[in-house]
C-alpha cells in the first residue's frame, strides 16, 4: 500500500503500465521507442550491463533482486 500523504512532501508519484496494452498500440510504441534509440545515440541514455549468468544460478539471481542487491540489467544465459 502506498499512502499518497506519504509522497506529498517529496512531490513523488507512482505510476505504471501494462505492456500487453502498449503492443496493442503499435504505433505509440514505435514512437516510444523511437526517442529511446534517439537518446541512446546522443549518449542522454545509457544501458547499465548487471551481468550475465548462468541459468544455473537462477535461485541465486532471484535472491539478489528480492534483496536489491544487483545493478543494471541481468540476463540469465540458458546455455549454461
Amino acid at each position: 500500500p502506498v499512502s499518497p500523504r506519504a509522497l506529498q512532501p517529496r512531490s513523488a508519484t507512482v505510476s505504471g503500465f501494462w505492456l500487453l496494452n502498449a503492443f496493442q498500440r503499435p504505433a505509440v510504441l514505435a514512437g516510444a521507442y523511437a526517442e529511446m534509440a534517439a537518446q541512446v545515440i546522443a549518449g542522454e541514455l545509457r544501458v547499465v550491463v548487471g551481468g550475465d549468468r548462468p541459468m544455473s544460478e537462477v535461485r541465486q539471481v532471484h535472491a539478489e533482486l528480492r534483496e536489491r542487491r544487483t545493478t543494471g540489467k541481468l540476463v540469465l544465459d540458458p546455455r549454461r
